[in-house]
């Protein structure tokens, strides 16, 4: 895992944006679009090096990392924060994952433009989002009085990564760059039942690896997961590895 301190202007905007109150349940999918944004923000320049398949379990992965790395939400509440939906409580799966975090673009920029009217060059960033909250508010509860602390978080699950990701209502170009938070590892060939992968680590040039050259990897991984079994919490993670010796030649053609 990367150092967490390289990426402590994140981890501080996030906890800077959800408020002193600190994580409630409220918040939930507010944060999951949060973690999926930087998420995709960290693997962006590498996606173009993997199969479609390997990019949405890249993706998956990188979101459970950037999750755990966060020390100011407890155990029992990120454990919700991937779910797919609070009835289920079941955690995304990476195909999941994938189609929300595709859709976080244009609805972040819609929602800049219906603050945008709300900015007249006197209010800080935060003034005019909570003149759009206030008057989102009055609109759908026919109320005058101040939004309740958090209702936004139950109406507008954009608006927490707005409040990070934009300024006066552009994207914020002093946001910090994305560093990548776990190595991504991922399998030379889809996943198929009964079948485990090899696994394939990228390097720091981008370049897709030979197989060959990740056998210490697989060794480490199959130690690993024979020394500790995933956590039950962690139903997304990746299958057993098998060796590289066990490897027909054709699959290990394939997997070049």
């Amino acid at each position: 895992m990367a150092n967490v301190g390289s990426m402590e202007t994140f981890f501080t905007r996030l906890k800077d944006a959800i408020g002193d109150r600190g994580y409630e349940s409220v918040m939930r999918r507010a944060v999951q679009t949060v973690m999926l944004k930087e998420a995709h923000r960290c693997l962006a320049d590498k996606l173009r090096t993997l199969r479609p398949f390997q990019r949405k379990l890249a993706f998956h992965d990188q979101c459970l990392a950037l999750l755990e790395s966060t020390d100011f939400i407890l155990p029992r509440h990120k454990e919700e924060i991937l779910w797919r939906t609070g009835t289920s409580k079941e955690t995304m799966s990476a195909d999941i994952a994938w189609k929300r975090m595709k859709s976080i673009d244009k609805e972040l920029e819609k929602l800049a433009e219906k603050i945008l009217p709300f900015s007249d060059g006197t209010k800080t960033h935060e003034e005019t989002c909570s003149a759009f909250i206030q008057s989102q508010y009055e609109l759908l509860s026919g109320k005058k009085s101040p939004y309740p602390t958090g209702w936004e978080y139950a109406h507008n699950n954009m608006i927490l990564c707005y409040r990070m990701y934009y300024c006066n209502g552009v994207l914020d170009t002093n946001f910090p760059p994305p560093i990548l938070v776990r190595e991504i590892v991922v399998p030379a060939e889809k996943p198929e039942k009964d079948s485990p992968p090899f696994y394939l680590s990228m390097r720091n040039n981008n370049e897709r690896p030979d197989p060959e050259s990740d056998d210490a990897l697989n060794q480490a991984v199959i130690a690993a997961v024979a020394a500790q079994p995933p956590p039950p919490t962690r139903v997304v993670a990746l299958p057993t590895v098998q060796s590289p010796a066990e490897l027909s030649t054709d699959a290990r053609i394939a997997a070049e």
